[in-house]
């Protein structure tokens, strides 16, 4: 099975490779620019070119995939958003168990909420913006950014986190709680291609 990846940050791509179940082979495809462009306020011209470039992908493959939560708005059918798949998983796995949903891009924090408040019952469920981590990495800070997940992490009690921005899933430490989008989004979206 072959799944075609579009990503907006280039550090998203090791960590897609290393969670890719057996059997699956990855396409990667980078577009930085649509990042830059959803902070500048595209709106409706951001969706229309992010649905043709995962067009563009589809070309022998089995899937399309856009990664980055800031793109989980834009993207249509027949392609999969990382984000949406990963808020199924955690539904799924929560049960009735409390969820804290980590995310360090403000940005898409609007798609975020309303992807996992329409499937987690509301007294489950928190968010965590964990401040400066994205400012941190995109300002070189690799460093800062691993550490302010890693304490956002050791400071959440709940029984279920989860990471959604794909660059927080190699820094986190190895703990049980946690659903990793990369992990989750990719078998998620194998089962529902029936691999």
């Amino acid at each position: 099975m072959r799944i075609a990846c579009l990503h907006t940050t280039s550090r998203s791509i090791a960590v897609y490779e290393a969670a890719v179940p057996c059997g699956v082979a990855l396409a990667h495809h980078l577009r930085s620019d649509l990042l830059y462009r959803a902070r500048t306020g595209a709106g409706t011209a951001l969706a229309a070119e992010t649905n043709v470039q995962l067009a563009r992908m589809a070309n022998g493959v089995d899937a399309v995939l856009a990664t980055g939560s800031t793109l989980a708005d834009a993207v249509a059918p027949p392609a999969f958003s990382a984000t949406a798949l990963l808020a199924e998983a955690a539904a799924e796995e929560a049960g009735d168990r409390s969820v804290d949903v980590l995310y360090t891009h403000d940005l898409a924090a609007p798609a975020i909420r309303r992807l996992f408040q329409g499937r987690i019952p509301a007294d489950q469920l928190t968010f965590t913006a964990i401040p400066d981590a994205w400012a941190a990495l995109h300002a070189g800070d690799s460093e800062r950014h691993d550490c302010l997940v890693r304490r956002a992490v050791a400071e959440s009690t709940a029984e279920r986190l989860v990471l959604v921005q794909a660059t927080m899933a190699d820094c986190a430490p190895d703990d049980p709680r946690i659903i990793r989008t990369p992990r989750a989004a990719l078998s998620r979206l194998t089962r529902l291609l029936g691999a």
